[in-house]
């Protein structure tokens, strides 16, 4: 079994190297030199630990083994990854333990290159190995505009027929007026009669 950090992956000089732990895998390693190795990387700091392993293995070679490891899992702060050739095995029983999968290094290589590890959630590994994708946002829902037909208000009929009538029937102000006009209108007449005659007697 071999150990290193992500130098093998992303260059020497790349920086983000000691945030990847890398573990090789020999075919007669025994589980529990790899649980050892897991806990090595994790002291480390790494973000990620990567485990480089074999189609066929003596450390993980059972559902029961990797049982043992999602449990092992949550007293870690490094997540783990299984880099394993494809197919029913330890492949399968990673993925259905929900570990990150990716069939070959160069795979994996490609996902931590395209992602950036030194943001809040760098401790949470890509998912794109395999299927298992990492989910993006979805876009908000287009807001939905309501139809002229549903926002139509349908007229208030009573109110436009009160409104009508009002508009026909006489202001009390105006009978009253007409009253005094009806009162008045002899005196006026008089008045316009006395004038006139006289205007006749002085000519």
């Amino acid at each position: 079994m071999r150990q290193s950090d992500g130098a093998d992956l992303l260059g020497a000089n790349n920086p983000r190297r000691t945030k990847i732990g890398l573990i090789y895998v020999a075919p007669g390693d025994d589980r529990q030199t790899v649980l050892t190795a897991i806990h090595t990387q994790d002291k480390l700091g790494r973000k990620q630990v990567a485990i480089v392993l074999p189609g066929e293995n003596k450390a993980f070679q059972s559902a029961v083994d990797f049982d043992g490891l999602k449990g092992m899992q949550g007293n870690l702060k490094a997540q783990i990854v299984f880099i394993t050739p494809s197919g029913y095995g330890p492949a399968e029983f990673a993925r259905q333990r929900r570990f990150p999968v990716y069939s070959s290094l160069e795979e994996y290589a490609q996902v931590i290159q395209d992602e950036d590890l030194t943001g809040e959630d760098e401790d949470q590994v890509s998912k794109k190995g395999r299927g298992i994708g990492r989910k993006r946002p979805l876009p908000p829902p287009a807001a939905i505009q309501p139809s002229p037909a549903e926002t139509a208000q349908p007229p208030a009929l009573p109110i436009l027929i009160l409104a009508l009538l009002l508009s026909k029937a006489p202001h009390p102000s105006y009978r009253l007026m007409r009253r005094r006009r009806q009162h008045l209108l002899p005196y006026r007449q008089l008045k316009i009669t006395a004038r006139g005659l006289l205007v006749e007697a002085v000519r």
